[in-house]
């Protein structure tokens, strides 16, 4: 049995994770695309947004020629997270969801590339701390 102690300590590191992650999040949807992001223009994290409950972690505006459009991140730190995720009813349906393109961002290996839903990117966040784009047009 896990002490509630124990059980107390690792939801207050698995938050201090996600905060630290979306904070990567909202800077990558700001940098440039010459720099490796997505070249928002506007970027807010945690913001009730006001669409069927749904609270993005990170979400960027950008307006461009040609690319124009919102830019989603969702950031999960645990399995159980993201596999609780695919149960929202805007993930079951995508059409009612926010993000014109859509990303998870997770450490390391936490997620694969294969369990990605259709048109999701993927963001690793490297042990060094590094953001790596392993799916999606970043």
């Amino acid at each position: 049995m896990v002490e509630p102690t124990a059980r107390k300590n690792a939801a207050v590191g698995e938050t201090k994770l996600h905060q630290r992650l979306t904070n990567k999040a909202a800077a990558w949807l700001r940098k440039s695309n010459s720099a490796g992001g997505h070249g928002c223009h506007v970027v807010v994290s945690e913001a009730w947004s006001g669409w069927d409950g749904e609270k993005p972690d990170a979400i960027g505006w950008r307006s461009c020629v040609h690319h124009e459009g919102t830019v989603l991140v969702e950031v999960k730190v645990s399995r159980a997270d993201f596999l609780a995720d695919a149960r929202k009813p805007h993930r079951a349906n995508p059409s009612e969801g926010m993000g014109k393109w859509r990303y998870y961002l997770c450490p390391e290996g936490l997620i694969q590339p294969d369990e990605l839903p259709p048109r999701w990117g993927l963001l690793w966040v490297t042990a060094r701390g590094g953001l790596k784009a392993v799916a999606g047009p970043a």
